[in-house]
This record gives structure tokens, sequence and C-alpha cells, in this order.
């Protein structure tokens, strides 16, 4: 286009009769509207604002002229024997509605005018007859109109609206001065440069080049880039959007610049460089793909031509190894050149020569997309009048995110417009910080490693800095729990304190009990901090143990009645234990063992021997309380050595965050006695003045036998691990019972979803406060705790919530700084309720307990977990989802997974009761063994069927177990080590190639093997597995509307992609036909068109 050379009105110079094909961007489109039918995803609506004086006659009649010049703007796509094709309709006057809004007042005009184009953008296009462009014109003053241009992205693209809005300026004034308009004919149209492509795509080597380069560039590729989503989406086909704004602080526009020229990198280079930096801390991970547009306009006649001259790039990073900034440059250099040169092939085909994995409603490599935009909106007119363009927005969500920048008026915006269904606006705001906090260190120092770049500023230090802290907690005027106990003793001592079977003590019977016995140690010639061996079954005698061992001022070592002799041997020996506590019937597992026996309560013993008052002692907060093995990395336990102030705060902690004394009349005791929580349960009843029912062992496994005792008890608070929790929760919704006389309901997990939580809240009723607690035996039990809600709905995350009052919990990269919202990072216990360290260990706690960097006390430790978890934002705010361990992710037919994503996905399935996901027995880490146990009901369902239901084809297992239970072990806990040998029936994975079994499965594979050319492929095998894409589903499609007239929709055959799970829906339709006395037998009338429905392989554009 040459706005200044002579010309006149002449037409376009070529004709177009009868129909011809679409583009690879126009496909994709069509496929894409038929996938969202009825919706405005896929329009692209501008509003021109035009400043000075309108000739509102010209400018109509300049939108027609523009229409008539360009015929893809009079193009409709009407199906023929399945096939898109595209018809350019006959020049004729557009219709240009004009509104005049002068009558309103000033202030409303405005908002009248954001209205009217909100309107205008959502209404969609019928492509198959058109029109598919749309404009208003709107009066808000004499020198001040609003043109707004709708128009369907089939037909444009992003330069196409600087074409249109150059050409309109020229044509309207023009008309106005009545004068032959300034532009040259064009010399061509897009119909004639499609053709021209796809007889030069089909005659040459050079497309097939190109998708060599992409074929070896995504090669390896195991998962799309995508931002973890803050909740559930409800799986909408066009999901909604919503945008944030942000603008670029002054002068890092120009430092950028000046980078961009000192590394011979374009600014946008520069751009994606942090953007990708920003992204990889959020993922945590090295490998990082975005989508970018490209224009399509490498014919030098294109460069006039409105159209979707259109095609997306997946940009693939590496930024392994820490690269220094001018480095990681240089690959996003290196990256972005041979996308450039490789762009002609169309995104659909490189998915297809990949192979790549789909799903319904994802696109595949990437679900965000990230553009630099430069140009200048304002455009001038050769009578002075002035064109603003300005994008108006659907209000539908096209990527997960979608990230513009956008370079004006001597500033930068950056406009984030996101799916709202998954995220919320503050986790994209914790983005754009990030990005933007990278970018400026990038500018300040290219040498330094990108890993150093964008630290915090003490703006956004400052609220994670309370965030990791609980609220506070008053210095306790007792100094161990001991002491508390016996000060319920003292005020009620005919209180219940403890029930166990027959055995029902009050608390001054506990507190005498306890008394003898520990006189009885004393007299063994205890000394202060021994360690005392318990080694009992969960009884009353336990508490009492546990109990007495405090008393005569020593600290205990559970010793586990299922570990083998020779780890409980070297437990006795590491841990020093020269006295061990047990019961009768135990004695004969300890024989050998060098320490000395003390039984409790043995046969025929006169409990008057000792006496029962309290011995003295002078037990202080830093004295050690006990001594928890739990497992090591090199295969040896390590001894956590708590003291009596850590057992006390985590107490203080509990009793701040649930309320529990005057709240709670009843505790039930499940856990193992050599396991930590253990003690919570103790300490938290005991605490409160309550009575802790103890939980025999052979009950824990039978719900309907526990279900019993809590009731029978008055039990209403417990605390479950998940399986026990998942056992119980099924008998329950299965008998049509409830949890509700339940007050607080614990679960300590890492596992449990919040929706899942959230179900189990529901169960239980609004009476009963359902908590997750987080915890280490390193911190004392418990450091967090995160309470569920009904906002929690479809939140999928698990969330472990924010620390317990007088607690702390970090979130901290490898450089121990604070990471922001969003971003992983490890998680680190601080606070009075750590432990000492490790028994014997100086340097191991040296490691693991690290000196404190945020605390002004002098010698502050805090303990790095090991455990990954980021800051997610929620209704309260800022709270933490635990991510687990990196050694839980292995590679799966070449696809990176979680083991935990995996078991969520099982259990999201009404047909699965419980789930758990290992690797092979062998170890193979590219195996997937499941242990599922169904609902009620579901012993005999089709599997498989059920599982891609919820699951990608890669996720499958390769091994499925029905089980009647998941093997527990004593305290309630997930027997891995039993799975490989439980008693289940295995599930046979439907093979390949098997034939049809029915009419309609035999048609159904017939028009498959046509389409994919594959005649082996049997009803089992998937249609994306095989090379079928978005065109191939059409044509199946079609021809199964030819064969029966029905009207099947894409989104049914992503969720059903094999012959044998499409099968049942067309005979169901064929059947609801048959009922309204229709003949689906025969082929529909020749005009109905076929709906299709979803693919998510959205775009946006730019020059």
């Amino acid at each position: 286009m040459n706005p200044g050379a002579p010309g006149s009105r002449t037409p376009a110079p070529h004709a177009w009769h009868g129909t011809s094909p679409l583009s690879p961007a126009q496909k994709r489109f069509w496929f894409l509207d038929r996938a969202h039918p009825g919706t405005a995803l896929y329009n692209s609506c501008s509003a021109i604002r035009l400043s000075g004086p309108v000739d509102v006659a010209a400018t109509v009649g300049a939108v027609t002229e523009i229409v008539r010049r360009h015929d893809v703007l009079r193009s409709a796509f009407p199906v023929e024997s399945g096939t898109p094709r595209v018809r350019i309709a006959p020049a004729r006057p557009v219709p240009t509605a004009f509104l005049d809004l002068t009558r309103l007042p000033p202030p409303l005009r405005a908002a009248e005018v954001r209205r009217i184009a909100e309107e205008h953008a959502r209404r969609p296009f019928d492509l198959e007859r058109g029109p598919l462009l749309r404009t208003v014109l709107l009066r808000e003053a004499d020198d001040d109109h609003t043109l707004l241009l709708n128009w369907h992205h089939i037909v444009c693209d992003g330069w196409s609206r600087h074409i249109f809005v150059d050409e309109l300026l020229e044509l309207a004034d023009a008309r106005t001065e009545g004068r032959a308009p300034r532009l040259d004919p064009l010399p061509a149209q897009y119909a004639e440069l499609v053709a021209r492509e796809l007889r030069r795509r089909g005659s040459d080597t050079e497309h097939e080049a190109h998708l060599a380069y992409w074929r070896e560039r995504l090669s390896g590729l195991t998962d799309a880039t995508r931002l973890p989503p803050d909740r559930t989406s409800p799986d909408r086909p066009t999901p909604p959007s919503a945008s944030v704004r942000h603008t670029l602080d002054a002068g890092l526009p120009d430092r950028v610049a000046e980078l961009a020229r000192a590394e011979r990198v374009t600014p946008f280079m520069v751009l994606l460089t942090a953007f990708v930096v920003a992204l990889s801390r959020h993922l945590d991970r090295d490998d990082v793909v975005v989508g970018t547009p490209s224009a399509l306009r490498d014919d030098p006649e294109a460069d006039v031509l409105i159209g979707p001259f259109l095609n997306i790039l997946a940009l693939r990073t590496d930024l392994s190894g820490d690269p220094t900034v001018r480095q990681a440059l240089a690959r996003v250099r290196k990256t972005c050149l041979g996308a450039y040169e490789h762009h002609a092939a169309a995104f659909e085909d490189v998915v297809s020569a990949i192979g790549a994995a789909r799903t319904g409603s994802r696109t595949p490599f990437f679900g965000i997309t990230f553009q630099y935009i430069a140009t200048p909106p304002v455009h001038v007119g050769p009578g002075g009048l002035t064109a603003h363009t300005t994008e108006v927005e659907s209000g539908l969500a096209k990527f997960d995110l979608t990230v513009d920048v956008l370079a004006e008026d001597g500033h930068t915006d950056v406009l984030a417009q996101y799916d709202s269904d998954l995220y919320r606006a503050e986790s994209v705001n914790g983005l754009l910080l990030l990005w933007q906090s990278v970018l400026d260190d990038m500018t300040r120092d290219p040498e330094q490693p990108v890993g150093r770049t964008g630290e915090i500023g003490a703006a956004r230090r400052t609220p994670l800095l309370e965030a990791a802290v609980g609220a506070p907690v008053g210095a306790p005027a007792e100094a161990s729990v001991l002491d508390v106990f016996e000060q319920w003793a003292e005020r009620t001592p005919d209180a219940p304190a403890l029930v166990s079977g027959a055995t029902r003590l009050t608390y001054g019977e506990l507190d005498r009990a306890a008394n003898r016995l520990a006189h009885r140690l004393r007299a063994e010639g205890l000394t202060a901090e021994a360690r005392v061996g318990i080694y009992m079954e969960r009884s009353a005698e336990s508490v009492v143990a546990v109990l007495a061992v405090w008393k005569a001022g020593a600290a205990h070592v559970p010793l586990d009645l299922d570990s083998p002799g020779p780890r409980r041997a070297m437990i006795i020996a590491d841990a020093g234990v020269n006295v061990i506590v047990t019961q009768q019937g135990l004695v004969p597992d300890l024989t050998g063992d060098p320490a000395r026996i003390v039984v409790a309560h043995p046969a025929g013993a006169d409990p008057r021997t000792f006496p029962d008052s309290r011995p003295e002692r002078h037990t202080g907060p830093d004295d050690l309380c006990y001594v928890m093995y739990t497992s090591g990395s090199t295969g040896r336990p390590k001894g956590v050595m708590a003291t009596h102030g850590s057992l006390l705060r985590i107490q203080l902690a509990w009793e701040h965050a649930f309320a529990l004394r005057g709240r709670v009349r009843a505790h039930l005791q499940m856990a193992n006695f050599s396991f930590d929580g253990y003690l919570g349960e103790l300490v938290r009843c005991l605490g409160a003045g309550a009575t802790l029912v103890v939980c025999p062992r052979e009950t824990l496994l039978l719900p309907a036998r526990l279900l019993r005792l809590m009731r029978d008890e008055g039990v209403d608070v417990a605390d479950f691990v998940p399986t026990v929790l998942r056992v119980l929760a099924g008998h329950v919704a299965d008998t049509g019972g409830d949890l509700s006389f339940l007050k607080l309901l614990i679960v300590g997990s890492d596992t449990f979803p919040a929706d899942e939580l959230e179900r189990i809240r529901r169960l239980a009723g609004p009476g009963t406060e359902v908590v997750n607690c987080y915890g280490l035996t390193e911190g004392t039990i418990d450091s967090t705790y995160f309470t569920v809600t009904a906002r929690d709905r479809g939140t999928r995350s698990v969330l472990i919530g924010t620390p317990l009052p007088g607690t702390e919990a970090y979130l901290l990269d490898d450089r121990m700084r604070l990471v922001p919202p969003g971003v992983p990072g490890t998680l680190h216990i601080a606070g009075p309720t750590i432990a000492r360290g490790y028994l014997g260990a100086p340097g191991r706690t040296a490691d693991a307990f690290v000196p404190h960097p945020f605390a002004d006390r002098p010698g502050a430790r805090m303990y790095r977990t090991g455990d990954r978890g980021r800051y997610r934002y929620g209704p309260e705010g800022l709270r933490i989802e635990f991510l687990g361990r990196r050694d839980q992710q292995l590679k799966v037919r070449g696809y990176r997974v979680e083991l935990g994503e995996i078991e969520a996905a099982f259990r999201r399935s009404p047909q699965v009761r419980d789930a758990v996901v290992v690797t092979g027995d062998t170890g193979d880490a590219r195996r997937v063994h499941a242990y599922l146990v169904p609902g009620a009901g579901q012993e005999n369902a089709d599997w498989y069927a059920v599982l891609r239901e919820h699951l990608p084809l890669y996720m499958l297992p390769d091994r499925l177990v029905l089980l009647p239970a998941l093997p527990l072990t004593p305290n309630g806990k997930l027997d891995r080590a039993a799975l490989a040998h439980a008693d289940g029936r295995e599930v046979t994975a439907p093979g390949a190639g098997r034939p049809a079994r029915t009419p309609v499965e035999h048609t159904l594979l017939e028009l498959w093997r046509t389409a994919l050319r594959r005649p082996d492929i049997g009803v089992h095998d998937d249609f994306f597995s095989h090379g079928g894409d978005s065109l191939l589903v059409m044509r199946v499609i079609a021809a199964a509307h030819d064969t029966w007239g029905l009207d099947i929709t894409v989104r049914a055959f992503f969720r059903a992609p094999t012959v044998a799970r499409l099968a049942p829906l067309v005979e169901r339709l064929l059947g609801e036909a048959a009922g309204r006395g229709g003949s689906p037998d025969g082929p529909a009338a020749p005009d109905r068109m076929v709906p299709v429905a979803r693919e998510h392989i959205a775009y946006e554009e730019g020059k």
C-alpha cells in the first residue's frame, strides 16, 4: 500500500467463481469455530477512536469500498462433502449501524460505548453464510466518534487491522474531498496466495524440511508448559477470561533496548528471555515452551492484503546449567531465529507430524503465549483525522494465559488475559511482577546467572515474612506438657482421662499410676535425660509408660513392635537405651537385648509396692523429652531429639488454633505408638482435659467397628491418616450415615487434595471443622494447618495452609531467598517447636538444621524439610500448596508425570473409592502400576474406559489391580511393600487390533481405517495416537453423518477417541432417533451442518 501514490477507484484485479480451498490458518479457525459453536471466541473486535471531523456517509462508504477491494472480507465457508470450502460473495453495500450518543450526559457516554462494544464483540458469526464483518459507528461528540470493527479471525489478522484503518482514513477523506483515493490496486487476492502456496507445498520438499526442523526441535518434550491452576476448571467449552494490566517502570524499556543492541538481539528476545526465566521459576523446570504468533507475510504481495496470514510458533528454551543472562539471551536468539526460518509449517501440521498427545481442551506443547507489539496504534489520515485503535475483549479465554507487551506512546504496558476458571488475578500478577524483576536485573548485569535474577524487593518481602509466621502465642507458664496434665489431675481428678477396652482411668488414677511406674524407673538408677525404651502395644499401659518416663526425668524412645529385631537392636544401641518398659506378653521379643526390662503392671504385682505420690523432678523446657527414629536416606534411621519445650509449644499451638479446652469431650487415639502422631493425640487430648479413647489395632481396619467405637465413646476429635479416613468415609457414604458427631476432624496428609477434603467436610456437616495438618518429626509433629471451607470445592491442590500459632514456615530457594507467590521453593520450619537435632549425628544435624536468615535471635535455626511447596492465593490470602519431592516424578512413554497426579485423577472418579500408584515391582521407573479400590457395585466396570475419562492415554497404568482395600500398616498408613503381593484381581489392558464385535463398531472401524489409512487398527486403538488430527476428525464425523444421519460432536469424539468407546454413544443416538420416529439408517439431507465441538488450538496474532 502506498497512500502517497496517485490512483483511482479501480476494481480488484481478480474475480473468483465457485469455491476454493481454505488456507491452513482458515482450516484451523473453521474447525475451532465448530468446536465452540455459537460463541464469539475467535471474533476480533476493535474500537477505532476517530478524532476530528467525521463525514458519516463517507465513512460508511469507505467500509463498503474496503470490503469490495478485499475479497476475503466477502468470504463464507460452506461445507461440501464434509469439507469446508471458501465462497466469495458479490460486492454489495456493507450495512453500518450509526448511533448518536450525544443525547446522553457526557459522563455516561464512555460507559455506553464500552457496553455496546462488549456486546458487539460477543456476537458470534455464521461462517457458513457470512458476512464475517460487522461495523457500528458511534457519535460521542461532533469531533469524537468510535467505529466498532468486529470480524472473524478466519478473514483477518493483527496486521489486517492496520491495513483496514489506513484504507479507511484515505477512502473516507477521498469521498469527503470528492477526489480519487490514492490507493494502488491490490496485486492479488488472499485466495490467490493460498492457492499458490498450496501448489508449491505439494510440489517441493521445503515443507517437509520445515516439519523435520520442528520434529527435531520439539523431540523429547515431556509435557506442555502450563501454569499450575489455582482451582479445578468446570470444563466449559469456552472458559471465561479476565485480564490484568501492568506498566513497566520508567527507564526499563530503554535499558531493554540497550541490552538488545549490545547482545545483537531484538527487544522481543530480551523480554521473552526474562519471561521464560520467570516461568522456569514458577514451574520448577528448565525446559520451557511458550507460544508466540507469527505473521506469514513473506510474499511481498501479502503486505497490503487483509487476511489471516497467521501461524503460531512453539518456542522451546533450555535453561539448564543456570546460564548467565548473556548465555540465556543467546539460547533464546537461536530458538527464535530457527523458528522464524521454519515458521511456514502450520502449527496443526507440526502437531500431527510429531504425534503430540492431545486432550479435548488443551493445546499441545504450551498453554501460554507471549508477544511484543510495537506498532503505533495511532493513524493519521490525509485530512488530519486521527484513528486510535484498542482491542475489545470478548471475555473468553483462548489460552490458559496470553501475555501481550504493548509499546506505545513512550511507555510500555503489559496486558495479561487468563482463564479465570483456572487462575486468580493474584497468581497472574505474581508471575508478571517476577518477570519484571527478572527483566530489571537482566538489564543491569548481563554477566550474572539467571538464577540470581528476580530477587524480591523489600515491598514484596514484607507480606511474605508476615505470612511465614503464625499467630503470636504468649510464653507458657508451664515447663512441659506434663505440668499441664498434672494441673488437670489436680483440678478434675475424677474426670475421665483414658478409655482402652475395659480399662477406664480418671485423671487422678492415671496420674497415680504414672507416679508409681516413675518411682520404679527411678529405682533403676535413671539420670537426667536418660533414654528409656518403650516397647508396647497401643494401650492404657503405653500412655502410663510415657507419662512415667517423663515424671522420672528421662526421655522415652518408642520401639516399633513391627520392626525387625536387627533394626530394633540398632535403635537401642544408637539411643543408648539401658532400660526398656514393656508388657508381659512382649518380653520374649526382647530376649537378647542388653537393656534391663521393666514390665509395666506385671501379673500379680502389688501396685502399692511403689508410692503414688509425684516424684520430685526439675524438668525444664530445654530438657530432652523423647527420641523418635525416622527413616534415613542412607538406610540408617535417624534419632530426632525433641525437648519438653518444643512439645509444649505445639500443644499451645493446637490449643490456640482449635480452641480445644472446653470444646472437646473425647479424642480418638489411632496412631502407632512409634509414630509421633501418637504423641500428638495424647498431648492434644490430655492438654485439653478431655478423654483419650484408645482404638484397638484390629478395629482400625474395620470401618463399621471404628464408627461404632467413636459413637459409643462420644468421640468428637479424631486425627486420621488418609487411608483410614477414605475407608471410613466410603463406608459412611455407602450406609447413608454422616460424621456430624465430630467437632474437629484432622487429617495429617501431604496427599489429600483440598476438593477431596471438602467432600469429607460435606459428609461431616457444617458443625465439623475439617483440617489438614502438615508436619515432620523434626518440627515436633505439626507445623502448618489448612481449614477446609465450601470455597475450596474444586481445588485440586494439596493445601497445607499457614503456620500454626507460634510456629514459622518459610519457602526458600536454593540460595535461602524467599520465593514469590506461585514459585516453588523448599519448605523450612522454624520457631520454638523445632527439634534439638539428630542424636549422635552433629554433621547431619548441621546439614538439616540451618541458621535462620530472618531471625533477630542469636543462634536461631530452621529445619530444611526437603519438601517442595509454593504460595497460592486463596480467599483468605496466601496459603502453602504442598508439591512433594522431585523424586516422585518419572517419565512415562516420554512424558513427565507425577505419581500423585495420577492418583488424584483416579480419586476424582466416582467409580474409585481409593487408589495408589507406584512404579513397577522391578524398580523400572518407566512402568506405572495402579491399585484401585472400586466403589460399591463397580467391581466389573470397564476400568480402562473409566480411567480414560480422567487421564490422557500416556498416563494410563501399565498394570491395574483391583483390591477390596489397600493394605495398611498397624498404624493405619499405606503398606506399600505389601501391594505387590496383595490379593487382588488384575485387569487386563485391552489389546491393540481387536476386531469389531457389533455392527456399529464394524462401521466405525471401517470409517477410522479409511480416514487414517491404517487397516491394522482395532476398536481400542486411540484415534490420535495413530495419526488422527482435527481435519480427520471432521471427515469421520461427516462420514458418520452420511451413514446414519447422526450429529456426533467433536467434543464427544475427543472424550471417546476409540471405536469401543464411541460405539455406545452412536448406538444411543440411533436408539433416540428411532424412538422419535426418525430414520437414522440413511444419510441426512445434504444441507444439514455437522456440528463439531472442541479442540483448543487457539492463538493470538501479531506482525
